[in-house]
């Protein structure tokens, strides 16, 4: 996974334009796949171990409860604008669209 992330940042800091993105597309796709599932797998889990944890207190069931709500917001928030990013780049790959939702993943997390 980080050699994807590795290969990306030095080949794009290679290019001399913007235009040139385009020709890393599948490479782009691959950041964006792994993106993806490492979202959903971190909000899955994470909804999973706290759905587990629960201890049958009303007190305490209702923290996780609301640490299990707040968990599936930001996830699937996380999850939806990385599922974005990679649908741009998958329909529209020679236009620049998908860097909106890529560059706002990092903001979601």
């Amino acid at each position: 996974l980080i050699w994807c992330y590795t290969a990306y940042t030095v080949i794009s800091l290679r290019l001399q334009t913007f235009a040139k993105l385009t020709t890393i597309v599948n490479l782009s796709r691959a950041v964006n796949i792994f993106g993806v599932a490492g979202d959903v797998a971190i909000a899955a889990s994470l909804i999973f171990l706290l759905q587990r944890s629960r201890t049958g207190f009303r007190r305490s069931d209702s923290i996780i409860n609301r640490l299990i709500l707040f968990s599936l917001n930001t996830g699937l928030l996380t999850s939806l604008d990385a599922v974005m990013s990679l649908i741009t780049i998958t329909v529209l790959p020679t236009t620049f669209i998908y860097i909106m939702f890529f560059v706002t993943v990092s903001r979601c997390e």
